[in-house]
C-alpha cells in the first residue's frame, strides 16, 4: 500500500493527468484499472475526471515493488546558459531566447535547448527542486522557431503555469509582436484577416479567403516603421497564432520576409 499527500504544485489536477505524469512506465489502460478498483482518495473511491486538491491523500493498493517499477528515473540534462533574463520574480521567468535555439526539445536535439537551459539555471539557483517534485517541471508557455529571437515566458511553480496558459489562450490579456523586414517599402499599415489551411504532409500554408470552406481564421496587423533601398522594417501584431502565420500572411501580400 502506498499514500501520497498532494503538494501545492500538483493542486487542481484531474487524477488520471496526475497519474500518467507520476506512473511514466504505466499503460493508460494500467491507470485506468487503478482507478478503478485500487485508488481511495481521503478513503473514498475517485474517477478519472476527479480533481486533486492541495492535502488530499492518494491511497494505491498495490505492492511497494510494483510502484517503483511504474515510476520513471528522473534525469536532470544540465545546459550552460545562453538566454538573458528579462524579468523574474517567485513565480515566473521571463528569458530573451537566442537565435538558433529552440524552446523545446526534438527528435534531432533533446538536452540543449531553451526549456533545459532555464531548468539547469532554476535548478542551480535553487529555486526548482526536482528531487521533490513527483509531476511538476518549470515549463515555458510561448514559443518562439529556432531562427526567431524574443521573449518566452516561463511559470516556475504550477499556479503560475496554469494563470500564464490562460492568459496565453484567452484573449485581452497578452499581445504578441514581432520585428521582421520584408520586400518593398510598405506606405500603410496593414490589417490582414484570412483562412488558413496547412498540408502536414508537405509541412506547407495554403492562405484562403474568409468565405470558403474550412481552414482557420488568422489574423494580423502590420505596421511599417522605416523603409530604405527597396526594404521595410514592419512590427508585426499577431491577433491570433496560427503556425507560420507571419511568414504566411505577409508573403501573400508581396511583402516577403
Amino acid at each position: 500500500m502506498i499514500k501520497l499527500v498532494i503538494t501545492d504544485n500538483e493542486d487542481k489536477q484531474r487524477l488520471d493527468r496526475f497519474l500518467k505524469k507520476y506512473l511514466k512506465n504505466a499503460s493508460l489502460s494500467y491507470i485506468y484499472k487503478l482507478i478503478r478498483k485500487d485508488i481511495k482518495i481521503n478513503g473514498k473511491r475517485g474517477s478519472v475526471e476527479t480533481i486533486l486538491n492541495q492535502g488530499d491523500e492518494l491511497t494505491l493498493y498495490i505492492s511497494e515493488e510494483d510502484f517503483n517499477s511504474l515510476m520513471a528515473v528522473k534525469k536532470t540534462q544540465k545546459s550552460k546558459k545562453q538566454f538573458n533574463i528579462a524579468y523574474e520574480d517567485e513565480n515566473i521567468i521571463i528569458v530573451e531566447k537566442p537565435f538558433g535555439l529552440l524552446t523545446h526539445g526534438d527528435s534531432h536535439e533533446k538536452k540543449n535547448h531553451l526549456a533545459n537551459q532555464v531548468i539547469s539555471y532554476l535548478i542551480e539557483k535553487g529555486d526548482y527542486r526536482p528531487d521533490r517534485e513527483r509531476t511538476f517541471a518549470p515549463s515555458p508557455v510561448n514559443r518562439l522557431d529556432r531562427n526567431t529571437t524574443g521573449l518566452v515566458m516561463f511559470g516556475k511553480n504550477s499556479k503560475s503555469l496554469q494563470t500564464l496558459n490562460l492568459m496565453i489562450r484567452e484573449k485581452g490579456y497578452v499581445s504578441k509582436y514581432y520585428l521582421t523586414v520584408v520586400y518593398g517599402e510598405l506606405q500603410k499599415e496593414l490589417i490582414l484577416k484570412d483562412k488558413m489551411e496547412k498540408d502536414n504532409n508537405k509541412n506547407m500554408i495554403k492562405v484562403m479567403p474568409l468565405e470558403e470552406e474550412g481552414g482557420k481564421v488568422m489574423e494580423t496587423i502590420a505596421r511599417p516603421l522605416i523603409s530604405k533601398n527597396g526594404f521595410t522594417l514592419v512590427e508585426v501584431e499577431l491577433v491570433t497564432g496560427r503556425t507560420h502565420q507571419i511568414r504566411a500572411h505577409l508573403g501573400g501580400q508581396d511583402t516577403r520576409l
